[in-house]
């Protein structure tokens, strides 16, 4: 069984490395000046109407001042916008500009294409199958990256 386990560990370790390859190839490609992180941050905010920092910093279990960073990073590459909450001027919403949605979008067509193209020979059975041992794989890095955060 330990053959098995490294094999495994392999192959997670190598299809991890493969997905950042492509992804920041299919961004290069795209020409668009933004790393596999700011684009998960650009992600969290087009998943909401609305964003704050909190709001973002609580989606990907990051601090406010990481999140604030890239904000700023995202914001001076014209990827975002801060606009102060004008019934709280203590609180900024962070929205995507024109271009910060094109992001938005590819990042979720390359994903959409993944799955379709991984699932699509894939009985029912086995998409089942499949979804549970990622669901686990998932639910192993939360519980550790909730531990990081203590």
């Amino acid at each position: 069984m330990a053959d098995f386990k490294d094999q495994l560990s392999d192959l997670l370790t190598e299809t991890f490395e493969y997905i950042l390859k492509i992804e920041e190839a299919n961004l290069r490609d795209n020409n668009i000046d933004a790393s596999i992180s700011e684009v998960h941050l650009i992600d969290a905010i087009g998943r909401r109407e609305t964003a704050t920092i909190s709001d973002i910093a609580s989606a990907l279990n990051i601090t406010l001042a990481s999140v604030t960073i890239a904000v700023n990073k995202l914001v001076a590459k014209n990827f975002l916008l801060k606009e102060k909450n004008p019934s709280d001027g203590r609180s900024v919403y962070i929205s995507l500009t024109k271009a910060g949605k094109r992001v938005y979008r590819l990042h979720h067509f390359f994903h959409r294409k993944m799955v379709n193209t991984i699932t699509k020979d894939m009985s029912e059975e086995e998409k089942q199958v499949f979804y549970n041992g990622v669901l686990r794989l998932n639910q192993y890095f939360e519980k550790n990256a909730i531990k990081l955060e203590k």
